[in-house]
């Protein structure tokens, strides 16, 4: 009996015993699928970033052209319909905001003006000396209206030099869109191509002027000579040829989408043509240069319808060429 309960006794010690080995066993087998399940601390992969929900994207403002705000998720759309319904005061701010940032264009204005004011400088240190020594010798007012001229008397001189600048500026603002992406881009955003077209030479247009009636009242203003109303006609005349001779140019650049091929077009028809017009014979009047000579010289209408049919026929060109074929 003594035995027996002996052996009662120590059952339940060896079965003790093996207690905490058998809870280091489960607790050994926990911490090894732990450890499979998550891996080794160095390899473990990061958790993506949350996915921001429609709702959340809605919850700030979009702000949109021209100042309009939408608290919801219908701001994009809203701004998809308002271009579709208004094509052109969208292109036409497109357009004024990719001027503004081409800094060709901006080089361009710089030497234009200075080309201008180195013009003048040089026609008024010319225009000081006498036409003739033996006319000044014999006339004490020969040397006084020799010095003295109007605009209308250097027109056409002054503006031979000025006119280069024009025609490059409308050269960038066309043919730039088509040497990069940005065409696509713009036609992207305003898929109405005939608005694009239009606020393109708006904005050529409105800079164009802007800048031959800058020029060109700065050289009225300094000619030695009183200004006269054949001045005024003189210097209304060559701010228009400026302003055309850019909206050509600009014509011939998205024509052609090349600025090499289109600026050698122009400059023969513009610079060249009036140059070579004895060589040329009658046929040198239907071309642009020397009709628009002639009109700023002589203010003569058939010479300034010519030059009326080359810009529009350019400004057509460029459009249906816009138009009908891809960026």
């Amino acid at each position: 009996m003594n035995a027996a309960r002996t052996a009662g006794t120590s059952a339940p010690a060896s079965s003790g015993a093996s207690g905490p080995s058998g809870t280091s066993e489960i607790g050994g087998v926990r911490d090894a699928c732990d450890t499979h399940a998550t891996g080794d601390a160095g390899s473990r992969t990061p958790e993506p970033p949350p996915v921001r929900t429609g709702r959340a994207l809605s919850e700030g403002p979009v702000r949109l052209g021209g100042g309009v705000r939408r608290r919801d998720g219908r701001g994009v759309d809203e701004a998809r319909r308002m271009i579709l319904r208004h094509p052109l005061p969208w292109a036409v701010r497109a357009e004024a905001l990719k001027a503004a940032d081409l800094p060709a264009l901006r080089w361009t204005a710089a030497l234009t003006a200075a080309a201008s004011a180195l013009m003048l400088v040089v026609l008024h240190s010319s225009g000081s000396e006498p036409a003739a020594s033996n006319q000044a010798q014999q006339d004490p007012t020969a040397a006084v209206q020799a010095a003295g001229y109007g605009f209308d008397a250097v027109a056409w001189t002054w503006t031979t030099l000025v006119q280069i600048g024009f025609l490059v500026a409308g050269l960038l603002l066309t043919t730039g869109e088509h040497t990069s992406t940005v065409g696509r881009t713009t036609l992207l955003v305003v898929p109405r191509r005939g608005a694009v077209w239009a606020a393109r030479l708006t904005v050529l247009v409105l800079l164009a002027t802007a800048a031959a009636a800058l020029l060109v009242a700065t050289g009225l203003v300094t000619c030695p000579e009183a200004t006269t109303r054949e001045s005024v006609a003189a210097a209304g005349r060559t701010a228009v040829w400026l302003v055309a001779a850019a909206v050509m140019a600009g014509g011939a650049g998205a024509a052609l989408r090349q600025t090499l091929g289109a600026a050698t077009v122009v400059l023969v028809l513009v610079v060249v043509a009036p140059v070579a017009a004895d060589l040329l014979g009658d046929a040198a009047t239907w071309l642009p240069g020397p009709a628009a000579r002639a009109w700023v010289r002589e203010a003569s209408w058939a010479d300034g319808a010519v030059v009326l049919a080359w810009t529009a026929a350019a400004m057509t060109a460029g459009g249906l060429r816009v138009v009908r074929t891809d960026a």
